[in-house]
């Protein structure tokens, strides 16, 4: 720096020209050394601070530092922060606190002309324009006015524009000829004739033409007035044809004429806004794709980067750090996408802050403003305070998200009004409960998959709210949505726990859910709406349709299917013929058969009525009859409710014995998928079936077998525990020919021990018998493989005699699975003379199944070999040795050699007989000999 001030000295126009240059670098190394020491410093100030405070602070920082840049680029501010999470209310109240500071605030909408650069640029200067004063701009137009050239057009035009000199010529020409024609005529005439050359008659022109205006009266008003008339015409268009012209330009394209009208503008702010400084706004960048986004960040460090003017720039920046950070690498990790994405955002802003979301507290005042402006929630007294704290509890201090919920909670409150001004009174309960309507608008919004199956089975909404009483958890029928992630379970848990809800602990319903459903459906209220009494008796006598009586029955409270139910019995018993009552109580129960397991409808059914009311069941033909007990019980079993099994104990117990088969059959024809029957429908089934019993056991076996898994186990151990050792023997010894039923009864009433099962399995195979055996082999996996060839091997060991083994062979060659091997093994080991006795049958290829492992072949082979060359009976020998030969006996298939001397010492040289010692021979010759 010293060195360049003596160059100065030296040679001032070169020296002061690098001098500046180097000054200015400095300074410009300086300015970046020092934002990076000022935003350490902000954020070091703003992080301890809450947003009301920030909003001073961050006013602060641009009054300190607008226009501060060494003059080289413009201060921006970026402020990220997600939707919703107080963005634009900060900027509000930022704008505010600037405009005391003397700021003029300019709001630029980027998301809706920023697809298109050149419309951005229009709509940029259009909004600096309209920030300059009234007097100002009426000074540009009438500079334009007077020079006929645009300031600061941006859109193409063609006007015919009037030269305002040209005008002001032919105006005073045509004002100086209407004076020396109109005003002075006499005048006019006396300075001609002075003109004219002296040997002019000058006295008889001037009597001639005096002589001639004095009879025409051409001073007259009339006649001045029709030569105007007649001269004024052509005079406008000689006016135009003289001083006007066409003027022509296409709209405004190329960033040089942009920034020309920018730095325009730019002048117009700096002299004529006196005092006042420009910040400008550009909010939520992130509804932008992210590379218009990047376009319009580009412009604001290019185009648009003048000291003058200071941004604030809002929106997720976090969308855009990963889309420029994927630009730069593009590798797929995340991690690098936004590391790098975020140190490119820090070169693009000044100060780069994340928005801090608001306090508890100043959340619910922000939510508290939010209700007092509101139409219809502001008026709830309580009400009003829980749908606050449900606010502050589910959306996370989402500024909008508030908003949006108070403005749709005002027009659902709204539209409640106006359903029962329109007479539809069944709303009136809607309006008396506006923290369900919260509640309803919070599965929505929250948990929109769950409320989609709601609207389609508003009872879902019942069964998820009783759920919450039995600390269950999210229940099964959820588990698909909590696995394919599609509802937060924590979200769902909370919404549970909540006090408000449709239904009490003890499972009755205190309004019509559905209802409440429909404000955020389109569908019909008319199918929603449950019944009063006389309307639906009169449904039953005109509707058939058991699911249209379902969807009227459950739209209904608990109070009121009390009141419907005890209309029916009313009208019913005053019919006289049973098949009459039945037509009645048949369709009510196919309708309640329809709503899940635990609905409301089949508690208030149970509750109203009376053993007596079904007493008429008994006169009415098998199959009705049938049909009405089963529904009848089926409907009370669900429920699960310890004061209607009592109630109901003592009713149906004796059946006569025609009724009990079309009875079973309602169970089988009705059997539940997804399901069991509770302790009551257990009872009643074991109790008929333990009285048919004795008179038709295979009958009841098969039909308990079809039914035993979805009945209650511990009903059946206490109604069948008499009958448990006849059932066990049953199944052992297959009586009846049911072993499938049989086991299915015992094994799901009481459990099989799979020690005593092989018990009785060893007993049975010892008898060749091996049924039970092949049971366990081919229907369960109760018994290893094993296990079952442990069983086989046990028998082989128990073997008595040849026929013995030939028959255990038999029925173990199809049967054994991991155990030829030690088959062989114990034959050769303890049953050899057996095995020589039966040699012609064991070659048959039926026994190919039980083929050992070449090392057991060889090992069976020696000893069969030792065991013939020891027998006395050479009749014997002659027969056995045949099968010693490799091709006459599919054991030794694989097997390639055997010992070198495979029958004893001197069996050979001892043996005179010709035809032993050629088939010695033969054995030896069809191996190879170790």
């Amino acid at each position: 720096m010293i060195m360049a001030l003596a160059g100065i000295i030296r040679n001032p126009k070169k020296s002061t020209m690098k001098f500046v240059t180097e000054v200015k670098s400095k300074v410009l190394i300086a300015t970046g050394w020092m934002a990076q020491v000022f935003q350490k410093t902000f954020l070091s100030k703003i992080a301890t601070k809450n947003p009301e405070e920030s909003v001073e602070q961050v006013v602060q920082t641009i009054h300190e530092n607008h226009n501060n840049q060494a003059d080289a680029e413009s201060f921006i501010f970026g402020i990220s922060g997600r939707w919703g999470e107080g963005k634009t209310f900060f900027l509000e109240g930022l704008e505010v606190a600037l405009e005391e500071k003397g700021f003029s605030v300019i709001r630029i909408n980027p998301w809706k002309y920023g697809q298109e650069k050149v419309s951005l640029l229009r709509h940029f200067l259009e909004r600096l324009y309209d920030a300059i004063p009234l007097l100002p701009r009426l000074g540009v137009q009438l500079k334009t006015f007077m020079t006929g050239k645009e300031f600061l057009s941006l859109d193409d035009y063609s006007r015919t524009k009037i030269n305002i000199l040209k005008l002001s010529l032919l105006v005073l020409f045509l004002f100086s000829l209407f004076v020396i024609i109109i005003i002075t005529p006499h005048e006019t005439i006396d300075f001609l004739t002075k003109l004219l050359p002296d040997n002019w008659d000058t006295e008889e022109i001037n009597a001639f033409a005096t002589e001639k205006l004095t009879a025409t009266n051409w001073s007259s008003d009339g006649i001045q007035i029709l030569i105007f008339a007649l001269f004024i015409t052509p005079i406008i268009a000689l006016v135009f044809s003289t001083v006007g012209y066409k003027q022509s330009r296409g709209r405004v394209t190329t960033l040089t004429e942009f920034d020309s009208i920018l730095k325009r503008i730019l002048l117009l702010l700096k002299f004529r806004i006196k005092g006042r400084r420009i910040c400008i706004f550009v909010d939520d960048l992130d509804r932008l794709h992210p590379a218009n986004a990047r376009t319009i960040l580009d412009l604001l460090r290019t185009f648009f980067d003048k000291p003058e003017l200071t941004y604030v720039i809002t929106g997720d920046h976090t969308i855009l750090e990963k889309y420029i950070g994927k630009q730069i690498h593009k590798d797929n990790d995340k991690s690098t996408h936004l590391y790098e994405g975020r140190k490119f955002m820090k070169k693009m802003f000044t100060i780069y802050w994340r928005l801090p979301k608001p306090s508890d507290d100043t959340f619910r005042e922000f939510i508290r403003d939010r209700v007092k402006k509101s139409s219809r929630l502001k008026d709830l007294k309580t009400e009003k305070k829980v749908i606050s704290e449900y606010l502050l509890k589910y959306y996370q201090k989402n500024h909008r998200e508030v908003i949006r919920f108070i403005e749709k909670f005002d027009f659902n409150y709204s539209l409640v009004e106006r359903r029962i001004n329109n007479g539809k009174e069944h709303y009136e309960e809607v309006k008396e409960n506006p923290v369900l309507i919260a509640r309803i608008m919070l599965y929505e919004d929250l948990t929109n998959p769950l409320h989609e199956m709601m609207i389609e089975d508003p009872e879902l909404l019942e069964r998820l709210e009783m759920t919450s009483f039995k600390k269950q958890g999210i229940p099964d029928f959820l588990s698909s949505l909590e696995k394919e992630k599609l509802v937060d379970p924590q979200i769902l848990t909370k919404l549970q726990s909540e006090k408000h809800k449709f239904v009490t602990p003890d499972g009755r319903v205190l309004v019509n859910y559905k209802t409440f459903l429909q404000l955020t459906t389109t569908s019909s209220s008319t199918d929603i709406v449950g019944w009063k009494p006389d309307t639906f008796w009169t449904v039953l006598q005109t509707n058939d349709d058991p699911e249209a009586l379902k969807n009227g029955l459950i739209g209904n409270s608990d109070e009121s299917l009390s009141q419907n139910f005890e209309k029916l019995k009313a009208q019913v018993f005053e019919l006289q013929a049973p098949g009459d009552k039945y037509q009645f109580f048949a369709k009510v129960m196919n309708a309640i058969l329809l709503t899940h397991s635990d609905s409301k409808v089949r508690r208030a059914w149970g509750e109203v009525i009376e053993p007596a009311d079904i007493e008429f069941s008994a006169k009415l033909d098998t199959e009705q009859r049938a049909e009405f007990v089963y529904s009848f019980i089926a409907i009370i079993d669900s429920t699960n409710k310890n004061k209607l099994y009592k109630k109901f104990k003592d009713v149906l117990n004796q059946p006569d014995p025609d009724f009990i088969d079309p009875l079973i059959n309602q169970f089988l024809q009705n059997k539940l998928k997804d399901t069991t029957y509770n302790s009551f429908a257990t009872h009643k089934l074991t109790t008929w079936l333990k009285n048919e019993y004795p008179s038709n056991q295979d009958k009841i076996i098969s039909s308990l077998g079809q039914l035993i898994s979805q009945l209650d186990r511990d009903i059946l151990q206490e109604e069948l525990n008499d009958l448990k050792e006849e059932l066990f023997q049953r199944f052992y010894q297959n009586t009846g020919g049911d072993r499938i039923n049989s086991y299915k009864i015992i094994d799901y009433t009481w459990g099989t021990n799979t020690v005593k099962l092989i018990q009785e399995i060893k007993k049975l195979v010892a008898n060749n018998d091996y049924s039970l055996f092949d049971f366990f082999n081919n229907n369960t996996g109760k018994i290893s493989k094993k296990e079952l060839d442990s069983i086989l091997l046990e028998r082989a060991r128990n073997i008595a005699d040849h026929n013995d083994l030939l028959q255990t062979t038999n029925n173990v060659r199809d049967r054994l699975k991991d155990g030829n091997d030690e088959y062989w093994s114990i034959l050769s080991g303890s049953h050899l003379d057996k095995v020589v006795v039966n040699l012609a049958n064991l070659v048959d290829q039926g026994y190919e199944k039980l083929k050992p492992s070449v090392k057991i072949a060889k090992d069976l082979h020696k000893s069969l070999a030792e065991h013939i060359s020891g027998v006395e009976d050479l009749s014997t020998a002659k027969l056995s040795l045949p099968y010693l030969i490799k091709d006459r006996w599919w054991i030794w298939n694989d097997l390639d050699s055997i010992n070198k001397n495979p029958f004893k010492k001197n069996f050979y040289k001892q043996n005179s007989d010709t035809e032993i010692k050629d088939l010695i021979n033969q054995v030896k010759n069809s191996f190879e000999m170790e």
